[in-house]
């Protein structure tokens, strides 16, 4: 089952992890890249993971702190907007950081950046949007 108590089918040399040993692998550095997603990123790299609507204000980061402290490389995939129409990338994270200056590139629906020392930098425009 996955974490939403869904079967999972395996492919042929899978095999399951416990969250334990995942969290060991975690921690010990041998995760090259992790991939989040995060609730809101800002142009610093700094990260909340996630809020909802009935604790607004209030952050839930489970094992996200630990694969953004502990990954070489973290990546943050996210809608770039919430269902209320407002911005997931932001210029000052309204919620408290669950992981500083860790993210290194931000990947949304309609846009693909960088995160540097001076900011973001556009890479890519999905189709459809234009930039500015």
């Amino acid at each position: 089952m996955d974490s939403d108590g869904r079967p999972v089918e395996f492919i042929p040399g899978g095999s399951p992890l416990s969250l334990v040993d995942a969290a060991a692998l975690i921690r010990a550095g041998y995760v090259d890249a992790a991939v989040l997603q995060p609730a809101r990123v800002n142009p610093g790299g700094d990260f909340t993971h996630w809020t909802t609507a009935g604790t607004p204000g209030l952050s839930s980061p489970a094992s996200a702190v630990d694969w953004a402290s502990n990954a070489r490389r973290v990546i943050a995939m996210m809608p770039h907007t919430d269902r209320d129409g407002s911005p997931t990338v932001v210029d000052t994270n309204p919620f408290p950081i669950d992981g500083a200056g860790c993210v290194s590139m931000v990947i949304t629906d309609a846009a693909v950046f960088n995160v540097t020392g001076a900011g973001l930098t556009l890479l890519e425009v999905a189709p459809g949007w234009r930039s500015g």
